[in-house]
């Protein structure tokens, strides 16, 4: 999966359900997030909450980015 540029303007509002993916024991996983926000105009960063309990998190640990 490629990154995609999302341009100056990152604000999210309403907050859209949101995919977040990375790979965990090397398969795709997706799960769905409730809550995005913007951290950063430039450069733009996203930020999410996950808890540590999810599967996801494992992936994101693992490889240390999100992607």
């Amino acid at each position: 999966m490629e990154k995609i540029n999302i341009g100056q303007n990152i604000f999210v509002y309403p907050n859209p359900v949101t995919l977040l993916g990375t790979h965990v024991e090397h398969r795709a996983n997706f799960m769905p997030l409730g809550w995005v926000s913007r951290i950063n105009a430039d450069p733009p960063l996203m930020g999410v909450g996950v808890g540590k309990v999810h599967h996801t998190v494992q992936g994101i640990q693992k490889r240390k980015a999100l992607r």
